[in-house]
């Protein structure tokens, strides 16, 4: 059975293909979407110093998911279950990795910690979206 859509009072067949591209590409505007704003969010509590619940559950979400996501997401793996276990499992070890890498260099600190991790969302958030606007340009060229 196809999917529907009713335009100006006719129904129109929506193929298939058609209605999972879309759904992919408002999932790659999502993700992204998500990560500036929950990084922005989290930068702004932290920076400002505002003591609340609201950011010790902001900071687990960032830190568990953020970064992993960031850089996972990068890699089109298609599989929901695989691509959420290395999101969790590649943020917990780059916010390993740049905690231990502070602490040898004798410079450790939460917030340039949180600086650090948030620049490595931000740049794999932005090429998300790069990502997608070449994959559009080219579906534009092959038409």
């Amino acid at each position: 059975m196809e999917p529907e859509t009713v335009e100006s009072g006719r129904k129109q067949s929506v193929e298939p293909n058609e209605q999972r591209t879309t759904n992919n590409e408002q999932r790659d505007f999502l993700w992204p979407a998500v990560l500036l704003l929950s990084t922005g969010a989290i930068c702004a509590l932290t920076f400002a110093n505002v003591q609340s619940p609201l950011r010790g559950a902001l900071a687990l979400w960032f830190l568990l998911i953020c970064p992993g996501l960031a850089l996972v997401r990068l890699l089109r793996i298609g599989g929901i279950l695989i691509e959420w276990m290395l999101t969790i499992t590649v943020s917990i070890a780059l916010d390993t990795g740049v905690a231990t890498v502070m602490v040898y260099a004798g410079q450790w600190s939460p917030n340039r910690g949180l600086a650090v991790l948030a620049v490595i969302t931000v740049a794999g958030a932005v090429l998300q979206l790069q990502l997608h606007e070449r994959k559009g340009a080219s579906r534009q060229v092959a038409v």
